[in-house]
């Protein structure tokens, strides 16, 4: 079922700013120690209410709405990463079918949130828009939720206002990605690159909720290993664990190592799109008109010295070694192929990836001290294990410690020929070390930039 297009001019007046406004009004609540009032209308059975209230193309000024779709931004957010990091752990245990259930829930938060952000509410049948005015407009389009997340997110994905998000949270060096795509190509030519990535990130929404629902249930409600597959090579299991918690490592601002790398992606994109090749790295010419248009992008930004020497090998080593969050993510393999989750868990953590900066932003530029949202954050992080009672960190910067720590282990055991889960239970900690690996709610909460 497609998107009716009487949706598409309502989707153009969602607004971010009407979010960020709603989300400010949410402090009112703090003192209650909850994101939204007991009040408020849709504090229980908000799709029901939704459902109930909104008809096809209604305008209603409802702050109410708009301050629960508002606190959602992050709560899904922070949702995604627990679904993806319940995916990695059930990836480890060789649990494939529940490794891919799970990750297709983390995609699906992932863009909820990110819809969120920019004032469209998912409610099961019944979707609004929070436009400029903070008025809810009931859209047209009455599918369920797994439907509506593709069919809204490859709408969006074409906006300006899709751009401008993408290309502002993610930000190497700490610059936008917008100043460093504009001074490569010009404003006009990188749009069709975000389009593309952001649909290329939710591939798995629009296999799994419009084209093929019956391959997400067979992931769910099917007896699996009914038919022969192959076992999982557990060395290449942790080999990917370590280098996923490698490239979101806390680096003090944001994700700046998995940014870079998005940057790289997105320059080569361009570039391939403008001179239609996509194997221009072959062509010497070619590829020297790229290492030229780096160089200048690099000198126009003003960095200079070693740290230029080093930007410019990353971005001009097309031969070196992609993240496989980056390569896999790239993948596009038939369902039932080999190690096809390890694509899913990548894409989800890309959309999570930009869910988080688009939560980091809310929480930037709120009115209110986000101190005061400890009464959220502290019995959250004492229930995931994150840290004991009356020992919540002073960064959330220093959740990276006990990761840094395992993983420097566990990329040993990733080259030991032959290991196996059972193995490295019976090295000494290890079973604890592993369910660390599996706490992607860290990396929400650094991502917040709190």
């Amino acid at each position: 079922m497609p998107l009716d297009p009487r949706d598409v001019p309502l989707l153009a007046q969602a607004s971010s700013q009407a979010i960020q406004t709603s989300f400010d009004n949410l402090s009112n609540n703090f003192n209650d120690e909850s994101w939204i009032n007991k009040n408020n209308f849709y504090y229980r059975d908000c799709v029901g209410k939704v459902s109930r209230k909104y008809s096809k193309g209604s305008r209603i000024l409802d702050s109410d709405l708009s301050e629960y779709i508002s606190a959602s931004v992050p709560l899904h957010c922070i949702d995604g990463w627990s679904y993806l990091g319940r995916a990695i752990e059930c990836h480890c245990r060789g649990d494939i079918a529940n490794s891919k259930h799970l990750a297709y829930y983390a995609e699906l938060r992932a863009t909820m949130s990110i819809l969120a952000s920019q004032g469209i509410g998912i409610f099961n049948k019944r979707h609004v828009v929070v436009d400029s005015n903070s008025e809810c407009i009931g859209l047209y389009t009455e599918t369920g939720t797994h439907i509506a997340a593709w069919l809204l997110l490859e709408e969006w994905a074409s906006s300006n206002s899709a751009k401008n998000l993408i290309t502002s949270v993610i930000q190497p060096r700490n610059i936008p990605l917008s100043n460093w795509l504009s001074s490569f190509s010009g404003t006009s030519s990188y749009q069709m690159t975000i389009n593309k990535l952001l649909k290329r990130w939710g591939l798995d929404l629009q296999i799994f909720g419009t084209c093929d629902k019956d391959a997400r249930n067979e992931s769910s409600y099917r007896p699996q290993r009914i038919i022969n597959t192959n076992a999982q090579n557990f060395n290449h299991d942790l080999n990917y664990l370590c280098e996923f918690w490698d490239v979101f490592e806390y680096t003090g601002s944001g994700f700046e190592k998995l940014d870079y790398y998005l940057l790289r992606l997105s320059l080569t994109e361009i570039f391939a799109t403008v001179n239609k090749n996509q194997n221009f790295q072959s062509d010497p010419n070619l590829y020297k008109q790229f290492e030229s248009r780096v160089n200048s992008l690099i000198d126009n930004l003003g960095i200079k010295g070693d740290e230029k020497i080093r930007i410019q090998n990353l971005l001009t080593n097309l031969n070196g070694k992609n993240p496989l969050v980056i390569e896999e993510a790239n993948k596009q393999d038939p369902l039932d192929s080999y190690n096809q989750h390890v694509q899913m868990l990548s894409r989800a953590s890309l959309l999570l990836r930009i869910a988080s900066g688009a939560s980091a932003n809310l929480f930037s530029q709120a009115k209110f001290p986000v101190d005061d949202l400890k009464f959220w954050w502290n019995p959250f992080g004492i229930e995931r294990g994150l840290w004991k009672p009356d020992e919540e960190p002073d960064d959330f910067g220093d959740l990276w410690e006990d990761i840094s720590d395992i993983l420097n282990r566990t990329w040993g055991y990733a080259k030991e020929p032959g290991m196996s889960l059972c193995n490295l239970h019976q090295k000494q900690n290890e079973t604890y070390s592993v369910a660390k690996l599996g706490e992607c709610e860290r990396i929400a909460l650094w991502g917040f930039d709190l």
